[in-house]
């Protein structure tokens, strides 16, 4: 199985909120081979800063967090022009920011799911799974 993961996944693997056990869950999953996940590039980003908003981390463990998460090496998905092009496009038909409306594009580019703990972004993609329903 296959998942475009979105960041509203992955600040959960430092964090301690909602559905962050089945967060941690996919991301073993991930780690053991039995799903595959990739990103556009700017999850780095938004997963950094959440590290970096999350006051319960100090500077030591923020600093490891985001090595840990580069270190799950992710395939981090780049987008060509028409695709970067269609991701606006995408954002404006369903409402949605610029960035959450790439993780849709790359869905559908990719044929395969979103991942996604954003319960808006749930109900306007297309092909989407809530972290909540996540079974291994």
């Amino acid at each position: 199985m296959r998942f475009v993961l979105d960041a509203s996944v992955a600040v959960k693997w430092f964090s301690n909120e909602d559905f962050t056990d089945k967060a941690v869950r996919v991301r073993d999953a991930f780690l053991g081979g039995k799903i595959d996940l990739c990103a556009p590039q700017h999850i780095l980003y938004e997963v950094g800063n959440s590290v970096w908003k999350n006051k319960s981390l100090d500077l030591g463990d923020s600093i490891k967090a985001v090595e840990s998460f580069l270190a799950i090496e992710i395939e981090l998905v780049t987008l060509d022009s028409e695709a970067a092009s269609q991701s606006m496009k995408l954002a404006r038909d369903i409402g949605v920011t610029y960035y959450d409306a790439v993780y849709v594009q790359i869905s559908a580019m990719r044929k395969i799911p979103l991942l996604t703990a954003d319960r808006r972004l749930f109900e306007v993609a297309q092909n989407a799974v809530h972290l909540k329903d996540y079974v291994v």
